[in-house]
């Protein structure tokens, strides 16, 4: 899979990591943020959930 849940001290990142496809969400990944956001979610100290690209540009809509 292509997309990833990061953290770094009070900041959570969901990290869209696909540069071959510049960076295009597939279903695969789509399917996977709710499991991802439930994981930042159990963080107590979570302040704030940035979503960015690994490498590259952030997402390109079909």
């Amino acid at each position: 899979m292509s997309i990833r849940y990061e953290r770094d001290g009070q900041t959570g990142y969901l990290l869209i990591d696909r540069p071959d496809r510049r960076n295009a969400m597939s279903l695969e990944m789509w399917q996977a943020i709710p499991d991802l956001l439930d994981q930042a979610m159990q963080e107590d100290e979570l302040r704030v959930l940035v979503v960015k690209a690994a490498a590259g540009e952030l997402l390109r809509w079909r």
